[in-house]
């Protein structure tokens, strides 16, 4: 019976050690995403929404507000009605009834987090997290191209399986009504990715990239636009960790197929070669996927070649000049 009790516990040891994630001496601080579900016509939501919004401004990048419209109370909302499917997809996910209503990182919020945010949301901020997010978008005309990056620290042996949600928001908008309720903020217009999320492998220290393709509407302004992505737990609907981002190179950029410019190899580890049919001195540009410029340099030539050894891996996109106009962007991915 000894040895029986023995095997037992040993078994519950192994099957705990197994079910938790490997350890990593790499971390990324852990943005809080607060997912905001009201109504445009909602008194309520007129009364507690923009006093939170306050609240959530003063927390900065450390948290993210991803605002959804629900027919509740009223289905003449015009927000709603503006993503009707969209709206209806996330509300259907986490089951909501009514507005305004909170989900945090996941999780819905206790009622009294109307009164008590600021308290609750230095709570969750300071944290850490082992999956680091990259995102943001490059508009071209009416044309949006939008790129997320998700590299995770370990391995999560035995933990649910992730998945990347990612939107475009229009980060303030005037709409509704009610004098106190016209400013609305990050407001969900386009689903990048599909309902059920895009799976990710559970794979450590290798950066996964996505990239998206979207219309954008007329009546925006890109530089009111961003892309916010997470990543969620399939099964617990826990929000590991959220990131956003803006438009990263003009709306000018041209991104069409005209041999102006190419680059080789791609992906590419320790170099690469860019060519060029376009005469005369040029300009080349490389960024980073926070619209950082990482890289710049002048060439006369047909070619030239960088070294990207001491780059970060990820996403990048490589922009060519000439006389100050731009010729071509393209998408590079370092690996």
């Amino acid at each position: 019976m000894k040895y029986t009790y023995l095997f037992i516990l040993s078994a519950l040891v192994l099957l705990t050690l197994t079910s938790i994630p490997k350890t990593s001496a790499q971390q990324t601080n852990r943005t809080v995403l607060v997912e905001q579900f009201s109504n445009t016509r909602c008194g309520i939501c007129a009364n507690r929404i923009p006093t939170f919004w306050q609240t959530v401004s003063d927390f900065e990048e450390d948290v993210i507000l991803l605002s959804f419209y629900s027919s509740t109370p009223y289905s003449n909302c015009e927000l709603y009605q503006a993503s009707r499917s969209l709206n209806d997809e996330r509300i259907s996910f986490y089951n909501i009834f009514g507005t305004p209503t909170l989900h945090i990182n996941g999780e819905r919020a206790p009622t009294n987090i109307w009164s008590n945010a600021a308290s609750f949301l230095n709570g969750l901020t300071g944290s850490s997290s082992e999956i680091r997010i990259e995102t943001g978008f490059s508009p071209s005309g009416s044309h949006g191209d939008g790129f997320a990056s998700v590299l995770l620290y370990n391995e999560f042996e035995g933990l649910e399986e992730f998945v990347l949600h990612a939107y475009l928001v229009e980060k303030n908008v005037t709409a509704g009504t009610l004098p106190s309720y016209r400013n609305h903020h990050n407001v969900a217009r386009i689903q990048l990715t599909p309902n059920t999320g895009l799976p990710i492998d559970k794979v450590a220290d290798i950066q996964q990239n996505f990239s998206f393709d979207f219309e954008i509407n007329q009546s925006w302004d890109n530089e009111n636009l961003a892309v916010i992505a997470f990543v969620q737990g399939q099964n617990s609907s826990e929000v590991y960790n959220a990131a956003k981002g803006g438009a990263v190179i003009s709306n000018t950029d041209a991104f069409g197929t005209e041999k102006k410019m190419s680059l080789f190899p791609n992906p590419a580890k320790n170099e690469i070669t860019i060519t060029t049919a376009t005469g005369g001195k040029k300009t080349l540009q490389i960024f980073n996927i926070l619209g950082k410029m990482v890289h710049k340099m002048e060439f006369d030539g047909p070619y030239t070649t960088i070294n990207t050894s001491h780059f970060q891996r990820g996403l990048y996109l490589v922009r060519l000049e000439s006389g100050g106009s731009p010729l071509r962007t393209l998408r590079l991915v370092l690996e």
